[in-house]
């Protein structure tokens, strides 16, 4: 405890202180995809981006030849060429119909939504930062086909996807209606587990960035460090997230309390699946600190101010590969603080369980 007290002092700040795998395109994979042997999306030019690669089942090649022969029959059967009157009629059919199918301007993105998603931290680091990756550029212009579609994800994250695309979002396995497009990305683009390298394309793009982004969505303050300069009675924020089951803090009002003596104000949250993102976003941008076991809950950094610190308690295990690669590394990238406290042999409730344990 007098470690993680010291833990707790460092971080004083202020005035004392990526599914279903029908679609998937990365760098180093080729885009696969069923594409419904009719992929009923029509390109009025060939995207440069990615090629689609369908390979049809047998039951599309068995479809198709049935097809072929309609056709032959279809010919053989055709009468004698018809008058113009006719022709024209026949013709205006077709514009009437090719008329009803939707013709756009901007650019469409295709993804599916599955794998994990529901966990916060596979929220964003399989599909919220991809898909920036892979549409902010468009500033808007761009659509979003989500195959396995999931209508309460896009409700809790509609904020962010209202940000990157100011066109409603088609449910790809409902739709029925013909589109066109000028150009369509299949999958999104991804670096590497919750964070953007700079150096891969589209080149630029940053976590910083994407942090100031989300901060923009849901219209938090100006980014800059609590002030209390003014409000020298005003004590720095610390929310300490404590999970439910696994991983959690067993002495949780000790360790409130700790904080409290080091002049922390002190909230304990357990965030919920459901939760109200806009409003959770605010209390977390409200905080100096935000302190937590590694896990899911912890992706809520997103919400800090520049140079608000991450406090990550990381469980006993020689997880500290796995903490620094999913939470601190992210966290420096969008200029946070971070700091590691390091759960020893005798704090772990395993020793009740298992007996003494040699790592």
């Amino acid at each position: 405890m007098k470690s993680l007290a010291r833990s707790l002092s460092k971080s004083h700040v202020g005035a004392g202180c990526s599914r279903g795998s029908s679609w998937s395109c990365s760098p180093t994979s080729p885009c696969r995809s069923s594409l419904r042997s009719a992929l009923r999306i029509f390109f009025s030019q060939p995207s440069t981006e990615h090629e689609v690669v369908s390979n049809p089942s047998a039951q599309d090649v068995e479809q198709g030849s049935k097809d072929t022969v309609d056709e032959i029959n279809a010919g053989r059967d055709e009468q004698e060429p018809k008058s113009d009157k006719f022709k024209r009629e026949e013709e205006i059919k077709e514009e009437e119909k090719t008329s009803k199918s939707s013709k756009n301007t901007q650019q469409l993105v295709v993804f599916a939504l599955g794998g994990l998603i529901g966990n916060v931290w596979h929220d964003f680091s399989d599909v919220i930062v991809p898909l920036y990756l892979t549409s902010r550029r468009f500033n808007g212009e761009v659509q979003f086909l989500i195959t396995d579609l999931k209508p309460w994800w896009v409700e809790k994250y509609s904020v962010i996807l209202k940000k990157l695309s100011r066109y409603e979002i088609i449910d790809f396995d409902s739709d029925k209606e013909f589109r066109c497009y000028p150009r369509a990305l299949v999958g999104l683009r991804s670096h590497r587990d919750f964070g953007i390298l700079p150096d891969l394309p589209p080149e630029g793009y940053t976590m910083l960035d994407f942090r100031l982004f989300i901060r923009e969505a849901y219209s938090l303050p100006k980014d800059v460090p609590i002030s209390y300069r003014d409000k020298p009675e005003k004590k720095p924020r610390l929310m300490l997230i404590n999970r439910g089951k696994t991983r959690r803090l067993l002495n949780v009002e000790e360790v409130a309390k700790s904080a409290e003596e080091l002049g922390f104000e002190v909230m304990v949250i357990e965030p919920k699946r459901d939760l109200n993102v806009t409003e959770f976003a605010k209390a977390v941008d409200s905080c100096d600190v935000l302190m937590g076991v590694h896990g899911a809950g912890l992706t809520n950094i997103v919400f800090l101010r520049t140079n608000a610190t991450l406090i990550q308690v990381v469980p006993y295990g020689k997880l500290e590969s796995m903490a620094e690669g999913f939470y601190s590394w992210p966290a420096r990238e969008m200029k946070l603080r971070d700091v590691e406290y390091s759960i020893g042999a005798e704090e772990t409730t395993l020793l009740e369980k298992f007996g003494e344990i040699t790592l």
